[in-house]
This record gives structure tokens, sequence and C-alpha cells, in this order.
């Protein structure tokens, strides 16, 4: 086998035993130095990117959010807005059955407005009341002035049944 190295001084080799002098080591340790710093010579740029990456998509994350926030909050108000405009035509349509106000009306179903209707309906019939003119003339009897005592007398006359 024949020995890869010379004995020119200069060489390098695969000789263990071989020493190096400091140009030599420095030589060597800058070369490995640059050859590493070649390697990650855009680390520093994809540091950068890659902070901005992650900021934008904390941004964009966030935007998300506040889309799936308001698509929430509108979803939830046209709910409720159906459910009122249920409830005022269920009202208007009981206030034409009825023949009550709709503003009087405040169930949030028809059977419950139907109630509502006929106790107002109920509440708002006339009452009659028994003896108190009933058998009265609306005009006054003859040469009667229609004055207040008279009128007074009448009414204590028919309630309290007294002869005079």
């Amino acid at each position: 086998m024949a020995d890869s190295t010379t004995n020119n001084g200069g060489t390098q080799g695969n000789d263990p035993n071989r020493t190096f002098s400091q140009e030599e080591l420095d030589a060597i340790v800058a070369d490995r130095l640059s050859r590493a710093k070649s390697k990650y010579a855009d680390y520093a740029d994809l540091q950068k990117k890659a902070k901005l990456y992650d900021e934008l998509e904390q941004k964009n994350k966030s935007e998300l959010e506040k889309a799936n926030d308001k698509n929430s909050k509108l979803e939830k108000e046209l709910e409720q807005l159906k459910k009122t405009n249920e409830i005022r035509d269920i009202h208007e349509k009981v206030a034409k059955e009825k023949g009550v106000p709709a503003s009087l009306l405040s169930g949030a179903d028809e059977e419950t407005c139907k109630k509502q209707a006929d106790e107002i309906l109920a509440f708002a019939k006339p009452k009659q009341y028994q003896g108190v003119g009933g058998h009265r003339s609306k005009t006054p009897p003859a040469g009667s002035a229609g004055d207040n005592a008279s009128d007074f007398a009448e009414l204590a006359h028919s309630l309290f049944g007294g002869n005079e």
C-alpha cells in the first residue's frame, strides 16, 4: 500500500500523527466556518419571514374570530326579528278576527291571543244595571220641568218603593 501523504511540508494527509501549523489550522477552521455560514446564510431572513408569518396568522385568526362572532350575533338578531314578526302577524290576525286592538294582545301564540281577545271583549261588554232607570222614560212627564229634584225623587221612589 502506498501512503498518500508526501513529505514536502505543506500537504495534508490522513496521517494521525501529523501536526498542523497555526496558519493551516486557521485556514481549516475558516473554511469550515464559511461552509457553515453559507449553509445558514439565509437563516436571519428565514427567521424574519417566520416571525412575519406568525404575526399574519395571528392577525388572520383574530379577524376570523371577529367575523365568526359577528356572524353569530347577526344570526341571533335575525332569529329574534323573525320571531317578533311572527308574533306581530299573529296579533294582527287575531285582532281582525275578534275585533280588538292588536296592541292589547301580548300572547306569543294564536291560542293565547284568542283567549286574551275573548277576555278583553268580555270586560269591555256594557253591563246592565237593574233597577236604575229601568222603568223611567227618556222624556220627562208632561208638566214637569225635568229638574234634578224630581229626578232624584223618582230615583228614590224606584229604589225604595216608597208610597207617597
